[in-house]
């Protein structure tokens, strides 16, 4: 069974201390957006591509979906740099368990139950009736009920999503959908159709729970 940990960098060194708790078994691909370059990771399982400033995290997964489809790991693990807000130093170990358990239990989505800034003590959490947040403070409440149609994402009545754009996919998840599918979504989300490249970071943040459906 094949994992990978992808890693979307822009500002925060923070997940480097993660990497020491990730497997030597585990493929890492660390997309930088930051202006600087990273030296002195010398890891045989560890790549680094510098890709431009855009789209936030959804632009990082999607890139990496799109140009790994055919190649893709068993099991994908999705997260951005600053760790030590969402997932937290202490829970570094947990972290990698959780990703193995989420193959042990034969989980094709699994959003992990991120913390919204360094000291939160509970994960936080969002529900959304008919692709309606009425909670949102970052986007419109009816954000992902305008988008999700134009995507072709289909919305359950209800469902829950942690904040902060962290989980983990099996490959079948993945490919389950049509590489053109992910394309469109690139795509979409890289233009200020709707709404502004910025502002569907957010919005996409909101949606990863329900895109592999």
């Amino acid at each position: 069974m094949s994992f990978s940990l992808v890693i979307s960098y822009y500002n925060s060194k923070e997940f480097l201390k993660l990497l020491d708790f990730i497997p030597d078994t585990w493929f890492v691909y660390i997309y930088n957006k930051s202006k600087n370059k990273l030296n002195n990771i010398n890891n045989h399982n560890i790549t680094i591509f510098d890709v431009p400033n855009i789209g936030r995290e959804t632009d990082t997964y999607l890139r990496h979906i799109i140009n790994f489809y055919d190649i893709l790991t068993d099991y994908t693990a999705f997260i951005q740099d600053d760790t030590h807000n969402h997932i937290q130093p202490q829970d570094y170990f947990n972290f990698v368990e959780f990703v193995h358990n989420c193959q042990k239990n034969n989980h094709s989505f699994t959003g992990y139950p991120a913390k919204y800034r360094k000291g939160s003590t509970r994960p936080q959490k969002r529900t959304f009736n008919n692709g309606c947040h009425f909670a949102s403070i970052d986007i419109p409440k009816d954000a992902v009920k305008i988008c999700a149609p134009k995507l072709n994402i289909n919305l359950p009545d209800q469902y829950i999503t942690y904040v902060c754009a962290h989980f983990v996919c099996s490959k079948n998840s993945i490919t389950n959908k049509n590489i053109d599918y992910y394309t469109k979504l690139h795509e979409y989300s890289n233009n200020s159709e709707d709404y502004s490249v910025s502002k569907k970071g957010y919005i996409f943040e909101h949606m990863w729970a329900v895109i592999f459906l």
